[in-house]
C-alpha cells in the first residue's frame, strides 16, 4: 500500500512540475493510502478471523484525519479462493455428448455486461443461449465417496453417493437440456442486475478523499452501507438466488457421508430447484420480457442508482422468470439445506459473482500474494491423534502396531465421524482442484494448492495485469509438468529463486527452495532470472551491479555466497530455453515445456550450453533404480524401523545420509533415530574389514517377496549388478560411488548401471570415471532434485 501510494505521489509531482513541501508529504501519503485501501483493495480468506485482522491492519495504517470509521465489506470477504463457481458455458452439444464432463468450459468475460448496463442495452448476452457450467452436474459429485477412510467406517453411505454420482453424470435427456439452456437465459438476466447493484453499491459507499493534485468532488452518496448489507444478504434477491446455486453446485463434490442421511438430488430434482431460484426464459419470452423491462425503466429509473428502483427491476426480473421464493424451494427439496450448511463450513467463493464490478472492468490491475505450500493431502495419524495422543508421539511404529491402535481409537466418541468428515473433505477438494473442467492447466499433475493459486491470478488477471507470488517451484522440475511450464514461462517476468539456509521462513526447512515470480500477460519467454539467492538484498545489489569483478558461486570464504552481482542477472528467452531443453529434455519438441535449469552466473549457463552439444550418458543405455519408496513401501510392510547393523549386506537398505564419495560409511544413524538430520559421521579409519553399514531400516515379511518385488531389469533383479549412486535429495557435490551387488537403497537414492555381466569389468569404472571427471572440471553441477540439474 505504502509503496503504491509513494508511486502516485511520485508521479503527480511529475506530471503537474510541482512538489509537495516536505512537512505536508506524510498527510498527503497517508490520505493516498487511505483512498486506495478504502476504493482499490480487494482480498479473500478462508479464515474469518484473517479477514477481520486484515481489516484492522488496514485501518490502522490509513488512518488520516477527518476520516470516518472505514467499510471494506464489499472488497475484503471470507471465502475460499480456489473452490466456486464462474461465468462459463457449454453449448448444448457439448452437453448431449457428454463432453462437459471431460472438456473445460468456455470462459465468458464479465465485460458484456457492463456495456449492457452502461449502454441501457437489453439484448441477449454473449453467454445467453448456452448452459452455465455450474447448472450441469460436476464430474467430481460426491466425490467424498473416494475417500479410503469413508470406505472403511461407513461403507453404506458411500455405496449410496457412488451410486447417485453415477446417475447424474448420465446423458441428460433433450428436454432437459432444453430447460438447463432457458434457466441459463435467466441466470444472465439475474447476473446484469447482481452487477448493476454491486456496481452502485460501490460507487455510493465511496468516501470522497481529497488527494494531492486532484480535485475532491462534494457529491454525498444517497445508499447507506445498512442498505447495501441488507440487499447484498437477501436471499431473495438477485445476487443471493445465483450465489445459493453455485454454492449448492460446489456443496454436491462434498456430499457428507456422517450426520443425518438426507439423499442428494436426481436430475429432475437438481433442474426443479435450479428453476424455483432462479427462474427460466424462453428465447421468445426473453424478448418480450426486456421490452416490457424497459418501459418500466424508463417510468422507475430516473436517476438510474436510485437504490429501490433496483430493488423493483430486479423483482421485475425475477417475478417475470417464474421464480419461486427461496423459502418455497428449501422446503420442497431439503438437500438444499444440507448444501446451504456445506457451502458454509467451505466458504466457496465465486469470484466473478461476488467480486463482479471487478471483472466488469477486466479484472485485476495488480495481484500479490503468499499461497498456501501445502498439497490437499490427509494426515490420518494426526485426525486419529484428536482422540488418542499416541499417534502423534510414537516414532515411525510398525503397520501392525497401527492397525491394532486404530481399532481401539475407532472407538473413543467422535473419532470415527471425524475421521470420515476430514478425509472425505479432503478428498473432495482434492477431486475438485484436479479436475479438468476446472483446472486444465493442471490436468494430469498431483494437486499442490500452490498451483492452483498461480493458474487462479492468471485467470483473474486484466490484459495490463501483474501477479507477484512467493510460492514454491516444483511445477519447474516436475517432469510431468511440461505443459504447465509452457504456460508459465511466456507470462514470467521476474524469477528470483531462494533457497531457505539462512530460515527467512523459520518454520520451514532450511533445505527448502522457493521464488519469488512476478508475472503478467502470456507473451513471448523474456524474463529476467536468478538462483541461489539466500537474502533479497542479493537481487536488489545485483540488479544495480556493473558486471564487474569475480562471479559468485555457492560457497565464498566459507559461508553462503550471497555477494550481489551483475552477472546474477539472466535473461531467459526461448533460445535460453532450448539450450535447458538440451541438457535436460532432449526428447522434447516443444523447448517452452523443458524444465529449468538453475544456474548461479551468466558464465556457467554459457558453459553449460556449450557442454548441451556433447555427447550425452544416455549413449550408454544405461538402466535406473529408484530404490524403495520410504512411505508407501513402508506401508506396504517391505521393512520395518530397526536400527543396527545387519548381518550381511542382503539385509542392508541405505538412506541418502549413508552417501559420500567412495563410501557407504559417511554417516550412521543414530540409536535414538529421532529425525532425518540424527545421523552421525563415521570414522573411516576405524572401520573394521568387511564393516557393513549401520541401517535404521530391516528387511520384514516374506524374504521372497521383498526380493521379488525389488527393481528387476527385464526379470533380472536390479541388486545382482555393481550400480553407481548418487543422492537425489541433496546437493551432490561429488556424491557419487559405485556399489557392489546385494544391497538394497531407500528414500529416492537413484542407481545406475549396464544391465550385461561384461560392463562389470569394462566399461563400469569407465563410467564412474567419467561421472567423476565431469564433477572435478565442473564442480558446479549438482543435481536439484531427482531428474533436474542445478549449476553454479
Amino acid at each position: 500500500m505504502r509503496q503504491l501510494a509513494t508511486e502516485y505521489l511520485k508521479r503527480r509531482q511529475d506530471e503537474l512540475g510541482c512538489t509537495i513541501d516536505p512537512e505536508d508529504y506524510p498527510a498527503e501519503l497517508q490520505r493516498v493510502k487511505a483512498y486506495l485501501a478504502l476504493h482499490n483493495v480487494y482480498g479473500v480468506d478462508l479464515n474469518a478471523t484473517a479477514v477481520e485482522f486484515a481489516e484492522i491492519t488496514l485501518w490502522l495504517d490509513t488512518m488520516a484525519k477527518g476520516l470516518d470509521a472505514p467499510w471494506f465489506g464489499l472488497r475484503l470477504r471470507r471465502g475460499n479462493s480456489l473452490i466456486g463457481a464462474r461465468r462459463a458455458v457449454y453449448r448444448e452439444d457439448e452437453v448431449t455428448s457428454k463432453e462437459w464432463l471431460r472438456t473445460p468450459p468456455t470462459d465468458v468475460p464479465l465485460e458484456d455486461l457492463t456495456h449492457r448496463i452502461e449502454a441501457d442495452d437489453s439484448g441477449p448476452t454473449q453467454a445467453a443461449g448456452h448452459i452455465p457450467h455450474w447448472l450441469l452436474p460436476g464430474a467430481g459429485w460426491g466425490a467424498t465417496a473416494d475417500s479410503k477412510q469413508a470406505k472403511q467406517l461407513a461403507p453404506d453411505r458411500v455405496a449410496a453417493v457412488k451410486k447417485w454420482g453415477k446417475q447424474m453424470r448420465a446423458k441428460p435427456t433433450k428436454a432437459q437440456v432444453r430447460k438447463l439452456v432457458d434457466i441459463g437465459y435467466q441466470a444472465e438476466e439475474l447476473w446484469t442486475m447482481a452487477l448493476r447493484r454491486l456496481m452502485v453499491a460501490e460507487q455510493q459507499t465511496r468516501r470522497e478523499i481529497a488527494l494531492w493534485g486532484r480535485e475532491a468532488t462534494t457529491k454525498k452518496p444517497t445508499v447507506t452501507r445498512e442498505q447495501v448489507e441488507e440487499s447484498l444478504a437477501d436471499s431473495n434477491g438477485a445476487y443471493r438466488r445465483l450465489r445459493r446455486v453455485m454454492d449448492a453446485w460446489c456443496a454436491l463434490w462434498f456430499w457428507p457421508l456422517t450426520g443425518e442421511p438426507v439423499a442428494p438430488p436426481t436430475w429432475e430434482e437438481w433442474i426443479d430447484a435450479c428453476q424455483m431460484i432462479i427462474g427460466s426464459q424462453t428465447q421468445i419470452r426473453l424478448k418480450n420480457t426486456a421490452r416490457r423491462y424497459d418501459d418500466a425503466a424508463q417510468q422507475q429509473l430516473a436517476p438510474a442508482d436510485q437504490w429501490e428502483a433496483l430493488a423493483e427491476q430486479e423483482n421485475w426480473a425475477i417475478s417475470a422468470g417464474g421464480a419461486d421464493s427461496v423459502d418455497n424451494a428449501l422446503e420442497r427439496h431439503p438437500w438444499l439445506r444440507v448444501c446451504e450448511k456445506v457451502a458454509k463450513e467451505q466458504g466457496f467463493f465465486h469470484w466473478q459473482l461476488d467480486f463482479a464490478p471487478v471483472f466488469g472492468r477486466g479484472g485485476f490491475d495488480l495481484q500479490v500474494g503468499n499461497p498456501p505450500w501445502v498439497r490437499p493431502d490427509s494426515d490420518i495419524d494426526a485426525l486419529l491423534a484428536e482422540g488418542d495422543p499416541w499417534w502423534e508421539l510414537v516414532d515411525k511404529p510398525s503397520e501392525a502396531e497401527k492397525r491394532e491402535r486404530r481399532t481401539t481409537t475407532l472407538l473413543l466418541p467422535g473419532i470415527r465421524e471425524l475421521t470420515t468428515a476430514s478425509d472425505s473433505e479432503t478428498v473432495a477438494v482434492r477431486s475438485f482442484v484436479s479436475d479438468p473442467t476446472m483446472y486444465p492447466e493442471l490436468d494430469g499433475l498431483r494437486p499442490d494448492l500452490y498451483r492452483c493459486f498461480m493458474c487462479t491470478t492468471w485467470s483473474h488477471q486484466s490484459s495490463r495485469g501483474t501477479v507477484g507470488l512467493i510460492h514454491p517451484e516444483t511445477h519447474l522440475t516436475d517432469e510431468k509438468a511440461g505443459h504447465l511450464r509452457e504456460l508459465t514461462y511466456p507470462r514470467l517476468r521476474r524469477h528470483w529463486q531462494f533457497v531457505n539456509e539462512l530460515q527467512l521462513f523459520s518454520e520451514i526447512d532450511h533445505h527448502v527452495t522457493y521464488g519469488v515470480h512476478i508475472y503478467g500477460s502470456h507473451r513471448a519467454p523474456s524474463f529476467l532470472n536468478v538462483s541461489n539467492l539466500y537474502t533479497p538484498a542479493t537481487v536488489i545489489g545485483s540488479l544495480r551491479h556493473d558486471g564487474s569483478g569475480e562471479a559468485p558461486g555457492f560457497k565464498f570464504e566459507g559461508h553462503w555466497d550471497d555477494r550481489p552481482h551483475g552477472k546474477r542477472i539472466q535473461t531467459v528467452t526461448d533460445e535460453t530455453l532450448a539450450t535447458w531443453r538440451d541438457i535436460l529434455d532432449p526428447d522434447l519438441q516443444t523447448p517452452r515445456q523443458t524444465r529449468m535449469l538453475y544456474t548461479v552466473n551468466r558464465d556457467v549457463a554459457e558453459t553449460l550450453r556449450q557442454l548441451s552439444r556433447a555427447p550425452r550418458l544416455a549413449s550408454l543405455h544405461l538402466r535406473f533404480s529408484q530404490g524403495w519408496n520410504e512411505t508407501t513401501d513402508f506401508q506396504k510392510e517391505y521393512f520395518v524401523k530397526s536400527w543396527g547393523q545387519p548381518d550381511s549386506w542382503d539385509d542392508v537398505i541405505l538412506q541418502g545420509p549413508h552417501l559420500h564419495v567412495a563410501t557407504p560409511f559417511f554417516k550412521s544413524p543414530n540409536r535414538t533415530m529421532k529425525h532425518n538430520q540424527d545421523w552421525s559421521e563415521v570414522d573411516l579409519e576405524t572401520l573394521p574389514p568387511g564393516a557393513i553399514p549401520v541401517t535404521a531400516y530391516k528387511p520384514a515379511g516374506d524374504r521372497a517377496r521383498y526380493d521379488a518385488d525389488y527393481t528387476h531389469w527385464d526379470g533380472d533383479p536390479a541388486r545382482d549388478h555393481y550400480r553407481l549412486a548418487w543422492r537425489a535429495m541433496a546437493a551432490n557435490t561429488g556424491g557419487e560411488r559405485s556399489y557392489p551387488p546385494s544391497f538394497r537403497l531407500v528414500l529416492r537414492i537413484p542407481t545406475g548401471c549396464f544391465v550385461s555381466a561384461e560392463p562389470l569389468t569394462g566399461d563400469s569404472p569407465q563410467l564412474v570415471g567419467s561421472v567423476q571427471v565431469c564433477c572435478w572440471t565442473l564442480p558446479c553441477v549438482q543435481p536439484r532434485r531427482a531428474g533436474s540439474t542445478k549449476a553454479s
